[in-house]
């Protein structure tokens, strides 16, 4: 069990050390030199703790990967344990070829330094030893005046914070304070600016709409949307009456069909009716024959000339033969008949379609119709209100939009673009 909790425990060295599984000799020893380095606990004292155990992973990582035997066994190691899936198979594979079984648990800080001195030198060593001791004195004194220069801005932060929040709920009050006075100097003035301006409006509005020329123009424009409005409807009226005559011809054709049809079908099922007897015949004059034939090998002693059952059984032939011909015939027929059922439905089906769709079209350009109508009445209404109460804003968006249809779309392309295309 403790080797299959250390093969579950194995950690990455490659990636410890930020290389590949192919790293050369030198490369290993490039990295961890700049691992070492950078979480040397001398060179850390602010987070010591962590700088500590990433120390030693990085020690432990090129203790492995620098020998070349527990290198190998360090790479067989993680070969087993990708390829198998629960801790008994990477035990078993652990305890068969002699893999590396995971991280060892006993290297210890001093073990690390100790690899450290042996790569970098006592120099390096001795001068980092140096340089904490020296720089512990002022760390400490740097971390007493923070805990003091902390204690005394304390009292300072707090008053700042309520003065400012004083400030922000003075300056709040202030401002509704000088809205709401805004609101009452300006509120009487705002509303008699707007009135006045309104009744300008409006009063300019009256005088446009009851001019003559606008009258006038907006007639002459109503007008020539009501006739557009009628040539539609002729031209829709038109579309029906095309409508009409193909669903009356498509109708035509589908009953002329089925009664063709149910003639053509008659006709086959007498013919079938006929093959039908046909074999039943030949099958009953066979069974005779098979039955005589028998009859004349069992007495075939009393009769002197030994040529009569032989002329039997080519008779007995000559009608099975025949019942076999009427029965391929019957067959033949059967299959025929099934296919040009098979047309007929397909072809009915067709004509079934084209139905649908000419009554469909029909109904469409009926809509077109009515709608067209009811567009050239109310544009009639339009100028007959026009006479009376004078020009309004939804008469000249009517005008304009039908100039804009007009120079857009010819009288045909807006047609099929509204409806049907015949």
């Amino acid at each position: 069990s403790s080797s299959s909790s250390r093969s579950s425990s194995m950690c990455d060295y490659y990636g410890v050390l930020g290389v590949s599984a192919t790293a050369t000799a030198a490369e290993l020893r490039q990295a961890y030199r700049t691992k070492a380095l950078l979480h040397h606990p001398d060179k850390n004292p602010h987070r010591i703790t962590e700088a500590t155990e990433a120390f030693k992973q990085v020690a432990e990582a090129y203790e492995v990967l620098r020998s070349e035997k527990s290198r190998a066994a360090y790479d067989r190691g993680r070969l087993f344990q990708q390829g198998f899936a629960n801790r008994a198979d990477r035990h078993r594979a652990d305890s068969t070829v002699g893999a590396w079984t995971g991280s060892r648990g006993d290297f210890s800080l001093g073990h690390a330094k100790d690899l450290f001195r042996e790569v970098f030198g006592d120099d390096v060593v001795s001068n980092l030893e140096k340089v904490a001791q020296a720089c512990e004195p002022h760390l400490r004194e740097a971390g007493c005046l923070a805990k003091e220069v902390a204690r005394v801005c304390e009292p300072h932060l707090k008053e700042a914070g309520s003065r400012a929040k004083e400030v922000s709920e003075a300056v709040a009050v202030a401002t509704a304070s000088a809205v709401d006075k805004t609101i009452k100097i300006a509120g009487p003035r705002l509303q008699t600016a707007a009135s006045a301006t309104a009744c300008a409006v409006e009063g300019a509005v009256n005088r446009c709409s009851n001019s003559a020329p606008v009258k006038s123009a907006v007639g002459a424009g109503l007008a020539r949307a009501e006739s557009d409005a009628w040539d539609d409807v002729l031209f829709w009226q038109g579309i029906v009456s095309k409508c009409a005559e193909v669903t009356d011809v498509a109708q035509v054709r589908l009953r002329e069909l089925d009664q063709d049809c149910e003639k053509v079908r008659g006709n086959r099922r007498l013919q079938l009716e006929a093959l039908r007897e046909r074999v039943v015949n030949s099958g009953t004059f066979t069974a005779l024959g098979a039955f005589l034939l028998v009859v004349l090998w069992l007495f075939i002693d009393w009769f002197p000339q030994s040529y009569l059952p032989l002329a039997a059984g080519l008779v007995e032939a000559c009608i099975v033969l025949r019942t076999l011909t009427h029965y391929s015939s019957y067959s033949d027929a059967c299959d025929n008949n099934a296919q040009c059922l098979r047309i007929e439905q397909q072809g009915r089906h067709r004509l079934i379609r084209d139905v649908a769709s000419a009554k469909r079209k029909l109904q469409e350009a009926q809509h077109e119709v009515a709608k067209a109508s009811a567009e050239a009445e109310e544009l009639r209404e339009d100028q007959i209100l026009i006479d009376r109460d004078g020009v309004s804003i939804s008469n000249v968006a009517t005008v304009g939009l039908h100039c804009l249809r007009r120079w857009t779309y010819t009288p045909t392309q807006r047609r099929s673009l509204r409806g049907l295309t015949m």
